[in-house]
């Protein structure tokens, strides 16, 4: 599921910012390496059982502050393999934390980019 972010498309009767990714091939992809989380969803799009949000965590210290996927230092205490549809905006930002989760925190990471 796509976060917010810049504009993806525009049509006469349609302006979005959140994109959905295609049940099927989010299927299709969960068959191959099962994810534990969502990275870039909220409670009305989320399709892996968990994302990163205030809606779905308790967190070690009883609070629920979490709010998105870059707010959390280590991905890995959460999950260990995640799926990712981010805004197309601002990709690099992104790819950056992808980076970070992979090479210091060991995160499997599937981004639809």
């Amino acid at each position: 599921m796509s976060a917010i972010g810049p504009v993806r498309a525009t049509t006469p009767d349609k302006t979005s910012i959140v994109w959905e990714t295609p049940p099927d091939f989010y299927a299709w992809r969960d068959r191959l390496w099962r994810f534990d989380i969502d990275a870039a969803a909220n409670i009305d799009n989320a399709l892996a059982p968990r994302w990163f949000g205030p809606e779905t965590w308790v967190l070690p210290d009883g609070g629920d502050t979490m709010t998105d996927a870059f707010a959390i230092a280590d991905w890995t205490l959460y999950g260990t393999s995640f799926w990712c549809n981010p805004p197309y905006g601002d990709l690099l930002r992104w790819v950056r934390r992808f980076n970070l989760q992979a090479t210091e925190n060991g995160a499997f990471i599937e981004a639809l980019l």
